[in-house]
């Protein structure tokens, strides 16, 4: 007599008997925040919130690829730090030497 205390073997599924909870759900798909294009564990470099290859991790201003240690970032660009120097000593200060708004003009009240 078999042992009684084994369960008893279920049926095969039926494709009418699977549901979409029971299938393999991929992981979601990271995009490259240049390229838009799908960023595999290996080419992935992170910083600020965003995803890049490692090849479209760039320097906005010459578009030389970044390395971490040597790369800074400034009102969400990202710049190598030669050139981050340079801008920054163009103007004197991170904003203007970026083309942002000009540091004087940040008090400045609209006229009535």
């Amino acid at each position: 007599k078999p042992n009684s205390s084994r369960s008893k073997p279920k049926r095969p599924l039926k494709n009418h008997d699977l549901k979409s909870t029971d299938l393999f759900e991929p992981a979601a798909v990271t995009l490259c925040s240049t390229c838009d294009r799908k960023v595999y564990p290996l080419e992935k470099v992170e910083t600020d919130g965003k995803t890049f290859h490692r090849q479209c991790f760039r320097c906005s201003y010459c578009n030389c690829i970044l390395r971490m240690e040597s790369y800074t970032l400034n009102n969400g660009q990202l710049y190598c730090l030669t050139h981050f120097k340079q801008l920054f000593i163009t103007k004197g200060n991170y904003d203007e030497g970026f083309g942002s708004n000009q540091h004087k003009r940040k008090w400045e009240t609209p006229a009535n």
